[in-house]
């Protein structure tokens, strides 16, 4: 994830309400991994349909897909991409969404905040590792508070701080 993006992943809610300890406080890095995990992941008793996916695909304009990866892009530089990551089966592993601010407006959040509503979906926020309502106002909330509002006001002071935490984490 770049410093620019605000990075979030759809969980169904199935797998919340089978996985209770999943809706409280920040996630470990543990539980992060399980929820890929294409035996006992979020996914693997609830996948995505054909509809949501399409919806999905149709977000963004540039397709890059790669691999098992469906990977789609802003135009701008700097800007959003969705990933939907696969299984060898064709099985979706997980599904993410990096929005831009920096470079892309807001209907493109507002799209897939509609998105994860229609797919009865909760929305996992990677920087602060919380569980958060697909609402507009609960996603902005979490945006405001986000490295990448951050890095709109001060993008060196930004990025010396995200340097400076990605040091941390690997002592």
């Amino acid at each position: 994830m770049g410093v620019h993006h605000f990075e979030l992943t759809l969980i169904p809610k199935l797998f919340l309400d089978h996985n209770p300890d999943f809706k409280k406080g920040s996630w470990s890095e543990e539980q992060f991994d399980q929820i890929e995990d294409p035996n006992t992941g979020c996914w693997a008793n609830a996948q995505p349909t054909g509809i949501i996916l399409e919806r999905i695909r149709n977000i963004l304009p540039i397709n890059r897909s790669w691999d098992s990866v469906e990977e789609f892009t802003s135009e701008h530089e700097w800007g959003s991409d969705i990933r939907i990551w696969k299984e060898p089966n064709g099985a979706v592993r997980s599904i993410t969404f990096r929005y831009s601010p920096a470079a892309d407006n807001s209907p493109v959040l507002m799209q897939f905040i509609d998105i994860a509503q229609s797919a009865d979906c909760m929305l996992f926020e990677i920087e602060s590792r919380h569980v958060i309502k697909p609402e507009k106002q609960q996603v902005l909330l979490s945006l405001k508070k986000s490295s990448a509002v951050r890095f709109l006001s001060d993008p060196i002071g930004e990025i010396t701080a995200y340097s400076e935490k990605i040091k941390e984490e690997r002592s």
